[in-house]
């Protein structure tokens, strides 16, 4: 008999404890976790950045455009394993113009119809299709994925160093080219034979990227 209440207490301990451990894990802040592989991080706009570089027979031009908005699951060894985000293409700066007035020229003129036309398409985004695992001096990731600009999707890839430390990554892209024409931006490109040379704007855009993402915390 007193084999079985000692039983009956022992159960109902372990009873309650198990209870009050689920309640303090309810309580306790997670992080959001996907099938068991990898975390999610969100890029911080303020501290992210694309860079991009134009030219034309007169000289070239460089920018930026910021990142509005983001998803990316990266694993506990640094690897990124999904990811997208959205630009904010009226973001659109130019870096290295002085003059107030030219400047501004140039933002106008890039965020009009000869380009992105950026009234009728605000954002662009881009959508991680492939990732793959590579070892050189600066980068450890080859990431493939399409590209939405002004309502056109392409593919494009470029190589990324991917570090993830605590609560916190840092994505950096090094330069790579896209052909603007893919997207139809298709003004005094080399493809239209009636342009005069000196009046060329390259079809190339060199772009980078760096990219500081948090982990999105649930509670």
């Amino acid at each position: 008999m007193i084999l079985r209440y000692l039983f009956i207490i022992s159960l109902l301990s372990f009873v309650i404890s198990g209870c009050k451990k689920k309640s303090e894990d309810k309580e306790a802040p997670k992080v959001t976790q996907i099938d068991g592989l990898g975390t999610l991080y969100e890029a911080i706009p303020e501290q992210s950045i694309i860079y991009w570089v134009g030219s034309s027979a007169g000289g070239s031009h460089n920018g930026s455009l910021k990142i509005k908005k983001s998803n990316l699951e990266i694993n506990p060894h640094g690897q990124l394993l999904k990811g997208s985000f959205i630009i904010d293409m009226n973001s659109l700066t130019n870096l290295d113009i002085t003059d107030a007035g030219e400047k501004k020229d140039l933002e106008d003129h890039l965020k009009d119809a000869d380009f992105f036309a950026t009234d009728s398409y605000p954002e662009a985004d881009f959508i991680v299709t492939n990732i793959a695992p590579i070892i050189d001096s600066i980068t450890n990731q080859f990431v493939k994925g399409d590209l939405n600009i002004k309502g056109i999707s392409n593919p494009i890839e470029f190589k990324a160093q991917i570090l993830a430390t605590g609560n916190s990554a840092l994505i950096t892209v090094p330069e790579f080219t896209i052909d603007r024409t893919r997207w139809n931006i298709n003004y005094k490109s080399s493809k239209i034979l009636d342009i005069i040379k000196d009046e060329l704007i390259s079809d190339d855009i060199k772009i980078s990227m760096k990219i500081v993402a948090a982990k999105k915390n649930v509670y």
